[in-house]
């Protein structure tokens, strides 16, 4: 071979294909690519760090060693953002409609059960008392709740209705766990028929009076409704060998991982303005927080502060 300008056209047009094709290569699926840079959202400059436009704040909570006890954290939702400490003895925060009051479980010894605090960490009322109430979630008019409890003898996990203000006894309403109350609709949760089969993912009307199944894979939990209730996120352990997160189109009923990797990523909560997803994962060996958007790969917002003595039993909620 002699060097010509056709050969060295030839070689260009070879290494631009070939360079091109690398950096479209899809992820395999079910996994997602962890190398990749997810683009900016739409009307970002360019130039604009992935995430930056997220907005909002991201509220955790996770065990502090040297306090013994849980500390409550919100953290702005962009890359390099410092999480702030707002209060002990308290976790998994779930937000208020309007973001200004944050429901919490309150894990000090006098005041055990489900309380109300304001998005700084005031506390304004006490609502439950059992040590065993949790992932409590808020009616669209933020008057009510539903949550999950096994406080009951045989220790089976069960939903219950409660007044946010605390002023009247809670009801049970059905046997599940990890509810998620669809801003004017359905509240999604973890559970099963009359019979205890066909266990995954059910939605329910606030009047309790239809129950219709949502997944039929019994390690689906934790759902999480996009705003406006066309997409529910949720973590899953038998989808793909480890916990992973989806999203299912309420549209189609179609299924699709949104973030996966040989680690765990968990807990699922969108953005208020439904673009992105956080989790929390230890896909790169230790607890951080992430956010992504669906197709894109996830950004890393920090290390957790602390540690999650029992990750599945946390939650994660964002607010504006």
């Amino acid at each position: 071979m002699r060097p010509s300008a056709a050969l060295r056209a030839t070689r260009d047009a070879a290494n631009s294909q070939c360079s091109s094709q690398a950096s479209t290569a899809a992820t395999p699926t079910g996994a997602a690519n962890t190398d990749a840079t997810p683009p900016a959202p739409a009307g970002a400059a360019p130039g604009t760090p992935a995430g930056a436009l997220a907005g909002g704040r991201i509220y955790f909570s996770t065990w502090d060693s040297e306090r013994n006890n849980f500390v409550l954290y919100r953290v702005t939702a962009a890359p390099g953002a410092k999480p702030e400490a707002l209060l002990t003895n308290v976790r998994q925060p779930r937000a208020a409609p309007g973001g200004t009051r944050l429901a919490v479980r309150n894990a000090s010894g006098s005041e055990i059960g489900l309380a109300t605090i304001t998005a700084t960490g005031e506390t304004l009322r006490r609502v439950t008392t059992f040590a065993e109430d949790g992932i409590a979630t808020w009616s669209p008019d933020g008057l009510e709740w539903v949550f999950a409890s096994n406080r009951e003898g045989d220790r089976r996990w069960r939903l219950y209705h409660a007044w946010a203000e605390g002023t009247e006894a809670t009801e049970y309403i059905v046997f599940g766990r990890s509810p998620a109350w669809y801003p004017g609709k359905n509240i999604a949760y973890d559970g099963c028929d009359d019979e205890g089969n066909r266990c995954g993912l059910w939605q329910m009307t606030p009047d309790r009076g239809q129950r219709t199944p949502l997944t039929d894979v019994a390690g689906d939990t934790s759902p999480a409704w996009a705003p406006g209730g066309s997409r529910l996120a949720f973590m899953s352990s038998q989808r793909s060998g480890n916990w992973d997160i989806f999203v299912r189109n309420m549209g189609t009923g179609r299924i699709s991982a949104v973030a996966a990797s040989p680690g765990i990523e968990g807990l699922p909560t969108w953005s208020p303005d439904g673009a992105w997803i956080a989790f929390i994962s230890n896909r790169e060996g230790s607890w951080g927080l992430y956010i992504t958007q669906p197709g894109a790969a996830p950004v890393r917002l920090l290390t957790l502060p602390g540690t999650l003595p029992d990750w599945m039993d946390e939650q994660i909620t964002w607010g504006p």
